[in-house]
């Protein structure tokens, strides 16, 4: 998928289900600093609800979901005890993730070589104002 806006965006390519990498803290929007201003940082989303409109150079709305942590022990991402609901909007988005559901009841996910490999880039570059947008579906 290329990078750029409205139907172009990543997030034009997401489904229900989609493991995600977004961006919390502060992000940009068309160079603008936005967000609560924490210090950016990475987190995982399995994706819900998707409530999106595109036009041919913007896109608006909504990423629902719940939010998923790295288990050191194995890799795999875990929903995590409690609430768990994350709302992130298109911008904050930093990557699609392919990876699937390891069946096993507690709803954990297992990341692909691709998955990996873009949650790696993304730390050793640095979020660079929030703009590192990848499509890492195998």
């Amino acid at each position: 998928m290329a990078e750029g806006r409205g139907l172009d965006h990543l997030s034009a390519a997401l489904e229900e289900g989609d493991l995600v990498l977004y961006q919390v803290g502060s992000w940009t929007v068309d160079g603008v600093v936005v967000g609560p201003g924490d210090e950016p940082e990475l987190a995982y989303a399995v994706v819900d609800t998707l409530q999106l409109v595109f036009t041919h150079n913007c896109e608006h709305g909504w990423i629902y979901g719940s939010r998923l942590e790295c288990d050191d022990s194995d890799g795999s991402l875990r929903v995590p005890e409690g609430d768990a609901f994350v709302q992130l909007g298109p911008e904050q988005l930093l990557a699609r993730l392919d990876g699937e559901a390891r069946g096993d009841g507690d709803d954990s996910h297992e990341l692909g070589d691709a998955g990996r490999r873009a949650v790696e880039e993304a730390r050793v570059w640095g979020l660079i104002n929030g703009e590192i947008k990848h499509d890492f579906v195998s």
